[in-house]
C-alpha cells in the first residue's frame, strides 16, 4: 500500500441549545464559530496541514430547541469513476440527493441553512437544497468581518 493521495473527510457536530443557554453563547459566538471552520486549516498552514482545504461547511439552524438529527455523514456519498485513482477535486463528486430528501423532512422547524462551498467541489444534489430551502439560505463569507 502507498501513501495516500487524495482523501475526503467528513466531520459532524451539534451545538447543545441548553449548554449554550448557560454558556452565554450568543449568535454572534456562532457566526465566528462558522468562519473559525472554514478558516481554520488556511490560515493556520503547518506542515501537516500541506495540501488539505476545506469544501463545505454546513450548519443547520433549528426554530426550536427540541429537533435533532441523525449523524448527517450517514447521507451524503463520495462518488468517483475508481476510487483508487482520485488525485483532485476533478476526480470526484459529493452526492447530497439523500441528506437534501432527510432535511426536508424537517423544512418546518429549520429556520436557517448556514453554508460555504468550495466553487470546484461539485455537488450532486445541491440545487434540491437550495430548491427546498430557498428562503433559508445563508451563505457565509468567511473573509468577512
Amino acid at each position: 500500500m502507498g501513501s495516500t493521495i487524495y482523501s475526503v473527510i467528513a466531520f459532524n457536530g451539534a451545538i447543545n441549545a441548553n449548554t449554550a443557554k448557560g454558556t452565554g453563547l450568543s449568535d454572534e459566538d456562532i457566526k465566528i464559530f462558522d468562519k473559525a471552520m472554514i478558516n481554520a486549516i488556511p490560515f493556520c498552514r503547518t506542515r501537516s496541514k500541506i495540501g488539505q482545504t476545506p469544501r463545505l461547511y454546513l450548519r443547520i439552524e433549528f426554530s426550536d430547541n427540541k429537533t435533532f438529527l441523525n449523524d448527517l455523514r450517514e447521507y451524503i456519498k463520495f462518488e468517483s469513476e475508481d476510487e483508487l485513482t482520485v488525485r483532485s477535486i476533478d476526480n470526484f463528486e459529493i452526492n447530497i440527493v439523500d441528506f437534501a430528501e432527510y432535511l426536508k423532512n424537517f423544512s418546518n422547524r429549520i429556520k436557517s441553512v448556514h453554508y460555504w462551498k468550495d466553487e470546484r467541489l461539485q455537488i450532486n444534489g445541491w440545487s434540491k437544497v437550495e430548491e427546498n430551502f430557498k428562503d433559508k439560505m445563508q451563505k457565509i463569507k468567511p473573509l468577512e468581518e
